[in-house]
């Protein structure tokens, strides 16, 4: 599993930290989010691939191969001179941004050549390679959550001839490339927890619910459809990747409930979480649990003082937040390990704007300094990565514990969890219990959440009787053998 992956916006921006940064906490992928057919093909009459515009994306592409990084591409069609124009102009601007839209028709070769070309400059071959490319460029992932019309204005079947489109000539350039199909979107149907099993059921309570909306409806059906579409062509595409910007909880049943689909169709790909959001989301309500994690005026009010950096109670609202990004993250990385994910994209760089929906998502503040969030997850990168298996161990009513196998020996995640959302200055429930340990002592790492706190804190614990007991909160542990 490639669990060191990160996202948020184009490398470029200017706000985010270097490269070596996030390199410095073990991260060991990145995923390029917005590479557009018309920034690298700028105008009709290029000569193919020698007469792209490369400069910008050959400066990225050294800055974090320099820096250790794999690299995942998603190439977007948005184009000023090839594309048809965008039919919902309602939408421009939506969360900051422009769709993507289909070739005209006179330009779905150009399309191709355009993806041949990324491919064939970026494979690693020596033939019209970049200059100085230290490694190939495998992934490539084609437009991104196609059946949001603000990301993509087209029907399923335009989408549809796109990713064929981009396999074809993918694979005529590099064999060995691989094709996502834009992410799905899973919302909070299985925030709860629940199993694959509830998809339907839910569906349809959302469509009763907002029976009188047809917006709504038309939404609900776009999305059906083009997951219906989509699914039923695994010869387009090489890998599947959801998008995971709710709770971690989500996760088992969200994934169980995409490889059911693919089951029922005869075939199995891997699965990514893309857009796997660091963060709370306290912007965007969720549709199927409305007030989850927070009710909305709770909602508004945080935004209200995580946006105004003037307001009395912004220092320690930013605190608990900031914490509450740390346990998110190490959550959201455990549970995806436990459930088998291909990798985990995890958002973002750099904060996004309140335009987007997501905002506060950053790793790394305004200044380019790591926030708690990325101290936790070297933490885990550092005590985790090349694990070899997963186990859920079940020590109790809303414990969270996942034991894996690091170099041959356990690592014991564990925290607690009530379901509930706990505000600033509101006390986390506490629970015992008793961990299965052979071992005569433990080290005790806590997940980092406190601003400033550069260094792990490291309790060592006695067992007794082939047992540990620990406390446990909100806070994820990482229990091993002190040896």
């Amino acid at each position: 599993m490639e669990y060191g992956n990160l996202e948020g916006g184009v490398p470029g921006w200017p706000r985010r930290a270097p490269a070596t940064t996030y390199a410095a906490f073990g991260a060991t992928w990145v995923k390029f989010s917005g590479i557009e057919w018309g920034k690298i093909v700028p105008r009709a009459g290029l000569k193919a691939c020698s007469g792209y515009a490369w400069g910008q994306l050959d400066a990225w592409v050294k800055e974090w191969q320099e820096a250790g990084f794999q690299i995942q591409v998603v190439l977007r069609s948005k184009s000023t001179w090839a594309t048809q124009p965008a039919y919902r102009k309602d939408l421009l601007g939506g969360f900051g941004l422009t769709p993507s839209t289909p070739p005209k028709p006179d330009q779905w070769e150009a399309y191709g050549d355009f993806v041949r070309c990324v491919v064939e400059r970026y494979d690693g071959d020596g033939v019209d390679d970049m200059p100085g490319l230290r490694r190939p460029i495998l992934d490539y992932e084609i437009e991104s959550e196609v059946a949001v019309e603000i990301y993509w204005q087209g029907t399923a079947e335009e989408y549809l001839h796109l990713l064929k489109l981009a396999y074809e000539q993918a694979k005529a350039a590099n064999p060995r490339a691989r094709i996502i199909a834009s992410g799905l979107g899973i919302g909070d149907i299985f925030d709860d927890g629940a199993g694959a099993e509830v998809w339907t059921p839910r569906m349809t309570g959302l469509r009763a619910r907002f029976i009188n909306n047809k917006d709504m409806l038309a939404v609900f059906d776009r999305a059906q459809g083009f997951l219906d579409l989509v699914v039923q062509h695994p010869e387009a595409f090489d890998v599947v990747e959801f998008h995971w910007l709710t709770d971690y909880k989500a996760l088992p049943g969200g994934v169980a409930w995409i490889r059911e689909e693919m089951t029922r169709r005869g075939y199995q790909k891997p699965v990514w979480a893309g857009d796997a959001t660091s963060a709370l989301n306290l912007l965007v309500a969720p549709a199927y649990f409305p007030d989850k994690p927070f009710k909305a005026a709770d909602r508004q009010r945080l935004v209200g003082i995580l946006n105004d950096p003037k307001n009395a109670a912004y220092v320690e609202t930013e605190r608990w937040f900031r914490a509450e990004q740390a346990k998110l993250t190490v959550k959201k990385l455990v549970t995806g390990m436990a459930a088998g994910l291909e990798g985990v994209n995890l958002c973002c760089l750099q904060d996004w704007g309140i335009a987007s929906g997501f905002p506060f998502q950053g790793l790394t503040d305004e200044n380019q300094r790591p926030r708690p969030v990325l101290y936790s997850y070297g933490l885990v990168t550092q005590k985790l990565a090349g694990h070899s298996q997963v186990k859920a161990l079940a020590l109790g009513k809303n414990v969270y514990a996942y034991q894996l196998t690091v170099g041959g020996k356990p690592v014991t995640v564990l925290w607690y969890d009530d379901g509930r959302a706990y505000l600033p200055r509101e006390a986390e429930p506490l629970a015992q219990v008793d961990l299965p340990f052979p071992a005569a002592q433990a080290r005790l790492t806590r997940t980092v959440t406190e601003p400033g706190q550069t260094e792990l804190k490291v309790e060592i614990l006695a067992a007794s009787g082939g047992r540990l007991r620990l406390t446990l909160d909100g806070t994820p542990v990482f229990v091993e053998a002190d040896e």
